[in-house]
């Protein structure tokens, strides 16, 4: 559902729904980015790649998490190189399996 949209559509117009679509789209980019971070920084597979490193692997799956269920392609990032050449992790082949556009939209629920 676009918030915004509906906002305007119903002349709602406080800052809350107005502001609503950058709201969500920060919420859902850090709730990636802390799970990769938190993945990346407890195993012991990743204890040699840096933060800086690990950050932009974080960045990675942020952007591809979002961009996937956008249904769109995500936008390069600096982090796919390194998660191409990471050990194999279930975050690895998610990132990696999100890394081009998706076949079919993704940001609806189609009821079966």
């Amino acid at each position: 559902m676009n918030l915004e949209a509906y906002a305007k559509q119903n002349g709602l117009t406080g800052a809350k729904f107005a502001s609503f679509n950058q709201k969500d789209y920060d919420q859902f980019y850090m709730s990636g980015y802390g799970k990769a971070m938190e993945d990346l920084t407890m195993s012991d597979d990743f204890e040699n790649y840096s933060d800086l490193e690990k950050e932009k692997m974080a960045d990675t799956m942020a952007l591809n998490n979002l961009s996937y269920f956008a249904g769109v392609a995500p936008p390069k990032s600096s982090g796919l190189a390194l998660w191409e050449k990471a050990p194999t992790s279930f975050l690895k082949t998610y990132v990696l399996s999100t890394s081009g556009k998706p076949t079919h939209s993704n940001d609806e629920w189609t009821g079966k």
